[in-house]
């Protein structure tokens, strides 16, 4: 009976998370300490999740310290809603923390350390993150590389941001964007419009955070007919349908 329960109020904590039903999570929170399921881990994580998606990060945080056995989703979840509400110390702190318990990374938990790095401009810790992301072989990995790529070109490292992009055997939207952003902020206009021209040669969907970018180095580069160019496939994508 009381797995099955404990399966019931899980249910209802996740349906809380797509709609941010945060009343009803907290209701159901009720329910479980009445019942005395608190200590049930995936119960744990389930609320952890759901004030996380909710922004509740105090509440997401008491739970996460509450937690006598933490698996790695608790570990990621509790370091994504940090480095997401751009609270990116927090991040960090509880990173330390997953660290001197001795556990191991994995792919999920590098991209919002890395975009803890950016907010608290710590770039020595950036580069050793980046040195085990090659050594545990997560490279592979769309998100975990597009997350090293942002770190860099946000410093301004192009140098190793085009090495990371040439190393990437598989590209989304959000690194295209990056390259071209990023050499655009730079002041290389040619090559942030050179990377936008691949990006439609390769078949790549342009996207709301592609165009100002590619809008902007085409001005800074006076190439007026490309930005035309450009204004004419933004009137027939689906950004605007």
């Amino acid at each position: 009976m009381s797995h099955k329960t404990a399966f019931y109020l899980s249910s209802l904590l996740r349906n809380c998370v797509p709609l941010s039903a945060i009343s009803q999570a907290k209701q159901t929170h009720a329910q479980i300490l009445v019942l005395g399921f608190l200590s049930n881990v995936t119960l744990q994580t389930d609320l952890l999740l759901v004030y996380s998606n909710c922004g509740v990060l105090q509440a997401a945080r008491q739970v996460f310290d509450k937690m006598s056995d933490r698996n790695m989703h608790s570990w990621n979840i509790m370091l994504a809603s940090y480095a997401q509400n751009f609270l990116c110390l927090d991040a960090l702190n509880v990173f330390d923390k997953f660290l001197k318990m001795g556990l191991r990374p994995d792919h999920y938990t590098m991209p919002p350390v890395f975009k803890a790095c950016v907010g608290t401009g710590d770039a020595y810790l950036g580069k050793m993150l980046h040195g085990w992301v090659v050594r545990l072989g997560f490279e592979e990995y769309v998100v975990v590389g597009s997350s090293v790529l942002d770190f860099y070109v946000k410093f301004g490292n192009l140098v190793d941001a085009k090495q990371v992009f040439s190393n990437m055997s598989s590209r989304d939207s959000a690194v295209w964007n990056s390259m071209i952003s990023g050499f655009g902020r730079a002041g290389f206009y040619v090559d942030a419009l050179n990377y936008f021209r691949r990006t439609l040669s390769e078949g790549v969907n342009m996207d709301s955070m592609t165009i100002p970018s590619i809008l902007n180095a085409c001005g800074r580069e006076g190439d007026l007919m490309k930005g035309k160019e450009i204004h004419g496939q933004v009137v027939k994508s689906f950004i605007f349908n």
